[in-house]
């Protein structure tokens, strides 16, 4: 059972942390540190103590003490009110002696973590439906003395004391930044808010992309901690694929990479695939097998010859791809039942199957021998296909030089004619600058094609690559691929 036996006074306490100093009774004794978790509306600065101090490592910083609160201090009769933290900006007003808080007291302000969506300005319009059941915590800190003030910010401003009497008003345009250690992916996902240089000439998404989201992003990710985490995590996927008796290949980013803008969240056209764990960028396996397969069914159509192509550009393709995916077929006797048995092995499906006209055309180009079996074919059922595609991940985690994301932005100049307003467009319509998330060159990423079956012959993941690997040369990956973005080339 511990004992306590010396006597001193808190002179210091911050409810947020519980930590606090407490002074030794003894003139000249340095004060101690210690940890309290205070109860709501406990006052314990300048209450006496009984207090055991703990003894040091060798080598390591002082401890903090065990301590028995002993007395309530005498309350402090008609405090002077107190200034907000010189990050706000202060709207004078006189409190009335009906005002008093409809809170916890600002003790309960320990309860840091439960973070309230409120919407205390315009940057959080997607939160408003609910803000008049909460009330959003902010801690203050008066600065330039040794005692810690805190404070808490109601919904329409106000900051009040201790107990609970309103001292002013505030106007609230940002939310205390979050660790470093927070998932940057929730973030994004969520919109926290963050505090940052109060900008009321560029409100809302736009500046907070710009001002709050990438900075804090860039500085998660480059902390010691996050890239020992990434590491362990690329070590687990190394781990898991190599079951899978795979092909692999690194790509990098020719240019930039949009992926998921159309993906649903509260910022809109803002957000980026990021992994869900540990918010690095990555290129989802589903997606990656959709590049694939379309890649495989564009080569078939361009050698049936249902796609209009040059005779030059048909031969290229027929003999880049004649002993994989075009093995055992004839251009010259219209043998193409083999791609299409191989392309619906590798995949489950084929597209082709799906269209009427399509059909029409694959049969009567068909060799007559074959047209039965190819009839057959078109109507089975989908199965399981053949390949596991892996979600692409960096192949390293940002440097100095390197960083994973970076804002990009596009401007239309005719919002009115997009969205019907006026019949015509023209140049006295304003431009609105739409910004949102890209993966910029030359970041490099990981790619492995695994065996569903561990019996299937390895070619099957070296045809998938290649697919793969030119797929996202030829068509690229995520959107704007028509304007330049999500081209992967060899890295």
């Amino acid at each position: 059972m511990m004992s306590f036996g010396n006597q001193g006074v808190v002179v210091e306490y911050d409810s947020l942390t519980g930590r606090g100093w407490l002074q030794p009774d003894q003139s000249g004794t340095a004060k101690i540190p210690f940890t309290y978790e205070a109860q709501p509306g406990e006052n314990v600065l300048g209450r006496q103590v009984f207090f055991t101090p703990a003894r040091p490592r060798p080598g390591q910083p002082p401890r903090d003490a065990s301590i028995m609160l002993l007395a309530e201090s005498e309350p402090t009769p008609n405090p002077e009110p107190v200034a907000p933290p010189a990050s706000t900006s202060v709207v004078a007003t006189t409190p009335t002696p009906t005002e008093k808080s409809q809170t916890p007291a600002t003790n309960s302000l320990r309860l840091r973590r439960l973070r309230k969506m409120v919407d205390n300005t315009q940057f959080m319009q997607s939160y408003t439906r609910d803000k008049a059941n909460f009330v959003d915590y902010v801690a203050g800190r008066q600065q330039g003395q040794d005692i810690i003030e805190e404070y808490a910010y109601d919904l329409s401003g106000h900051y009040r004391d201790g107990s609970g009497n309103i001292q002013g008003r505030v106007n609230l345009v940002a939310k205390p930044n979050p660790p470093l250690d927070a998932n940057p992916g929730l973030l994004l996902d969520k919109y926290i808010g963050f505090e940052w240089e109060k900008r009321q000439d560029v409100p809302g998404q736009k500046y907070w992309l710009k001002g709050a989201f990438v900075p804090h992003y860039h500085n998660t990710t480059h902390t010691n901690e996050y890239q020992y985490a990434f590491e362990y995590y690329r070590a687990r996927w190394e781990s898991l694929v190599e079951h899978y008796q795979p092909a692999q290949s690194d790509l990098k980013v020719a240019w930039r990479l949009a992926m998921h803008l159309g993906r649903e969240s509260v910022l809109e056209n803002a957000t980026v695939a990021l992994q869900r764990s540990f918010g690095f960028p990555l290129l989802p396996g589903q997606s990656l097998k959709g590049i694939a397969h379309a890649y495989a069914e564009y080569l078939l159509r361009v050698a049936i010859g249902l796609v209009t192509t040059e005779t030059e550009e048909r031969q290229e393709v027929l003999v880049k791809w004649k002993s994989d995916l075009f093995e055992g077929c004839d251009s010259e006797q219209n043998n193409w039942l083999p791609a299409l048995e191989r392309v619906k092995k590798l995949f489950g499906s084929l597209v082709l199957a799906e269209d009427k006209d399509l059909k029409k055309q694959i049969t009567a180009k068909a060799n007559p021998a074959q047209i039965e079996a190819i009839e057959k074919l078109l109507k089975s059922e989908l199965e399981q296909g053949r390949l596991i595609f892996f979600d692409a991940i960096p192949v390293a985690a940002p440097d100095a030089k390197q960083k994973w994301l970076k804002l990009d932005v596009l401007t239309p100049h005719f919002g009115d004619w997009y969205s019907g307003k006026t019949p015509v467009p023209s140049d006295n319509q304003n431009p609105v600058p739409v910004q949102f998330l890209t993966v910029p060159a030359p970041t490099k990423f990981s790619f492995a094609v695994g065996l569903v079956r561990r019996e299937d012959d390895k070619k099957l993941t070296a045809l998938g690559l290649k697919l793969l690997r030119e797929g996202l040369t030829e068509l690229g990956a995520g959107a704007k691929t028509a304007a330049g973005y999500g081209q992967l080339i060899e890295a």
